[in-house]
C-alpha cells in the first residue's frame, strides 16, 4: 500500500480552484472518498496539461547515515549518527507556488495480460477486470494503459552487477541501459545502485545525469575497478531505504548472476568493525512484498535450466572459459587455455552453482509479478532491455481503495482476473502489506 504524498503546481490551476471544488463537494454532501477521487482526477488532468503543469517531488525521507546503513548493526558502544535529510532529486525545485498535498490509502498494481502464446493483450478497459482483496471484490478507481501511464509516475531503480564475472557484459549492458533511460516517461524517476551497495545516483528525472553515471560506471569497470558481488545486499538496501510511501509504482531492474546467494545468512564483518547484518533469501522476498515493488531480473550467462547431459556441461564449460578470460583481463595477463581442459566434476559443480544462483535471481521477479530474461551473449543486451521496457509500458495500471480500512500491518492477497476467464494469463503482484497503526 502506498500513500500518495506529492506537491503539484500548475500555472493554470491554482489552489483557489482546488478549494472551490472542495466547497462544491461539501455543498452536495459528497463523502470523503469521492472528494479524494475528485482530487485525484484533477491531479491526473494536471499531469496531462503539457506546458502548464510541472511535476515536483518534494517529499524528503529521514535516513540514517549513508545508503546501505540498514545492513549494518553498530556496536552498543557506538554513538548513534545524526539523522540526515535525503538530498532532493536533481530535477526538484519549488518556486513558491500554491501547493496541494493529497494523502490516500491507494493500492496500485501493474499487471500484464497475456494470451496463451505469451503475447500482450491490448485494448481492455476497467470493466474487463475484476479485483479481489482477501476474497472481497474491490472497486477499481484508477485505471490506465500504455501512454496514459505517464500520469502515474514510476520510481525505477537499476541495480547493476559490475563484478569481475560480469565484465564481458558491462559495455553492451551500459549502452542498453542508456537507451532505456532515453525512453523513460518525463515524470519517471530513476536511481542507479551497484553491487558494491553504492548509490551511484539517487532518484532523478534528469536523463543526462543518469547517462553520465552509467558511462562513469562502464569506464570504471573497463579499467579493472570492478564490484564486490554483493548484489542481494544491494537489493535489500534498496528495498529498505530507497522507496517511500508516495512511490505508487516502484520498479527494480536487477541485473546480476546472483553469486552472493551462497553466502546469505553467514556472519560477516565490515571494514568499520561493525557487525554486518545477515538476512535470508526469504527475508528479501518479504521486504520486496512490503515495498510493493515489481522486479525485472536480467541474468547474464547461459540458461542452464532444463538442460542436461552434454549440452549442459558444454554450456558450463564455455561459461568457465569466459570467467577465466575475464580474470586474465583484470589481472592484466595473457589468457592461456588449459591444456587438459576442466575437470568434469568441477564443471558439474560450476553448472549446479550457476543454475542455483540464477534461479534465485529469477524467483525474485516471479514473486513480485515481474519477469526475467537471460543475457546469454553480450550483444543481446539491447534486445533484453528493450523487451523489459516494452513490457513495463504495455501493462495495465489498476488502483483501488481497500474496502478493509484497518491499518493492521497484515499481509493481504490480491487477485485480478479478466472477463475472458481462463484464456488470459495475468502477471502482477499477488499481495501487499497493509499500513500499520503507526503510519
Amino acid at each position: 500500500m502506498f500513500r500518495f504524498r506529492r506537491r503539484y503546481y500548475a500555472s493554470g490551476f491554482r489552489f483557489s480552484q482546488f478549494r472551490g471544488l472542495l466547497m462544491l463537494a461539501v455543498e452536495v454532501e459528497m463523502n470523503k472518498r469521492l472528494i479524494l477521487l475528485l482530487l485525484m482526477q484533477v491531479l491526473i488532468w494536471s499531469f496531462k496539461s503539457v506546458g502548464q503543469t510541472r511535476y515536483i517531488d518534494t517529499e524528503t525521507a529521514a535516513v540514517e547515515k549513508a545508503f546501505g546503513s540498514s545492513l549494518i548493526k553498530r556496536r552498543k558502544t557506538d554513538s548513534k549518527p545524526a539523522v540526515e535529510k535525503r538530498a532532493q532529486p536533481a530535477n526538484s525545485n519549488d518556486d513558491g507556488g500554491d501547493v496541494m498535498r493529497v494523502e490516500t490509502d491507494l493500492v496500485v498494481t501493474d499487471v500484464a495480460v497475456l494470451d496463451k502464446k505469451g503475447r500482450a493483450i491490448k485494448g481492455l478497459n476497467r470493466n474487463d477486470f475484476r479485483v479481489e482483496e482477501n476474497g472481497d471484490r474491490q472497486e477499481i478507481e484508477v485505471f490506465a494503459f500504455a501512454a496514459d501511464q505517464s500520469a502515474i509516475p514510476r520510481s525505477i531503480v537499476l541495480i547493476i552487477d559490475y563484478s569481475g564475472s560480469q565484465l564481458p557484459y558491462i559495455k553492451t549492458s551500459i549502452e542498453a541501459a542508456k537507451v532505456l533511460v532515453a525512453m523513460l516517461h518525463p515524470n519517471d524517476k530513476m536511481a542507479i545502485v551497484t553491487d558494491d551497495v553504492e548509490l551511484l545516483v539517487n532518484f532523478t528525472s534528469d536523463k543526462d545525469i543518469l547517462k553520465e553515471k552509467l558511462e562513469f560506471l562502464k569506464t570504471r569497470a573497463l579499467e579493472g575497478k570492478v564490484g564486490k558481488s554483493r548484489q542481494f545486499s544491494a537489493l535489500m538496501a534498496v528495498l529498505n531505504e530507497l522507496f517511500r510511501d508516495g512511490d505508487l509504482r516502484p520498479k527494480i531492474i536487477f541485473q546480476t548472476d546472483g553469486d552472493e546467494y551462497a553466502t546469505l545468512n553467514q556472519a560477516g564483518r565490515t571494514q568499520s568493525s561493525a557487525t554486518e547484518l545477515r538476512f535470508s533469501y526469504a527475508e528479501i522476498l518479504k521486504a520486496a512484498e512490503k515495498a510493493g515493488t515489481t522486479v525485472y531480473s536480467i541474468v547474464p550467462g547461459p540458461d542452464l535450466s532444463g538442460e542436461s547431459g552434454k549440452k549442459r556441461l558444454d554450456l558450463a564449460r564455455n561459461d568457465l572459459e569466459n570467467s577465466r578470460r575475464s580474470n586474465s583481463i583484470l589481472m592484466k595477463i595473457d589468457y592461456i587455455p588449459l591444456a587438459s581442459g576442466f575437470n568434469s566434476k568441477y564443471v558439474e559443480q560450476w553448472a549446479d552453482a550457476r543454475e542455483r544462483d540464477a534461479s534465485a535471481v529469477s524467483k525474485v521477479a516471479n514473486a513480485t509479478g515481474g519477469s526475467y530474461a537471460y543475457l546469454e551473449m553480450p550483444e543481446q543486451a539491447g534486445a533484453v532491455y528493450s523487451r523489459i521496457l516494452s513490457e513495463m509500458n504495455q501493462r495495465y495500471v489498476i488502483g483501488y481503495y481497500p474496502a478493509n480500512v484497518l491499518r493492521d500491518g497484515k499481509r493481504r492477497t490480491i487477485r485480478i482476473t479478466t472477463s475472458a476467464g481462463n484464456g488470459h494469463k495475468i502477471l502482477g503482484r499477488t499481495s501487499y502489506v497493509a499500513r500499520g497503526p503507526e503510519n
